[in-house]
């Protein structure tokens, strides 16, 4: 079985138990929306609400925006400098000013709502924008936090005149792992969940920590690290 569909089973269990007992006190009904509904792809990668109330859905083809009753779809057109970069999504989050960010396999984009456009953020590297792979999102105030696969952590600061990538020096050499997820957790911990490195920490500020890893004694079973939450105030749970 794919590995993604499995775990994206596995949630859906955890959730619908968890749920089973409120729904019958509540009469909570569910509904199944799919490609005949308008949905672009049947693969969901990630999904948002904005501040508006619509939601987000991320698809290996193609951007979704739903508002409740119908499905607004975003493609990329090579024609239009200010469509979404990539049909592939990857993550999705919103900011403060109620922009939606969009990791996609060709970049890192922004939509603004009131102008219905979107920006797209590279990295300059020797005179030549790179446009790389993103597949994780985290925001925070006025600061991005985007993972990549193969070219490690950026940050967005987005106070700043002209905001820009900024590479993360992680001490980590990151050029054959992907950024699965990043989290904060309750001390100010950033938590960086890799595919294939464990789970890095960094500080409050961005400084390194460590690894958490099965190579460094770490009570991990595997490298691959999907997610890292918070379980209380003395625990955190990796996925």
């Amino acid at each position: 079985m794919n590995l993604h569909i499995a775990r994206c089973l596995i949630a859906v269990c955890l959730i619908m138990g968890s749920l089973t007992g409120q729904a019958q006190k509540n009469n909570f009904s569910f509904d199944h929306l799919g490609i005949r509904d308008g949905l672009s792809q049947s693969f969901v990668n990630c999904l948002v609400q904005d501040k508006q109330g619509f939601i987000w859905i991320g698809t290996q083809d193609g951007l979704n925006q739903f508002d409740g009753y119908h499905f607004k779809v975003f493609k990329n057109n090579p024609r239009e400098s200010n469509s979404i970069a990539s049909n592939y999504i990857h993550d999705l989050a919103v900011d403060e000013q109620g922009n939606l960010w969009i990791a996609t396999d060709n970049g890192l984009n922004r939509y603004n709502p009131a102008e219905e456009k979107f920006t797209l953020y590279t990295v300059p590297q020797k005179g030549n924008e790179l446009k790389q792979k993103f597949t994780a999102l985290f925001i925070e105030a006025n600061t991005i936090w985007a993972g990549t696969a193969g070219n490690g952590l950026y940050t967005i600061h987005l106070k700043d005149k002209k905001p820009a990538l900024q590479l993360v020096n992680t001490q980590v050499n990151m050029q054959n792992s992907m950024v699965q997820s990043i989290y904060r957790d309750k001390q100010k911990q950033l938590w960086i969940a890799t595919n294939n490195l464990g789970a890095m920490c960094l500080g409050a500020t961005g400084k390194y920590l460590k690894t958490l890893s099965k190579d460094n004694k770490s009570s991990f079973v595997s490298n691959c690290v999907f997610s890292v939450f918070d379980f209380d105030q003395n625990y955190l749970w990796y996925n």
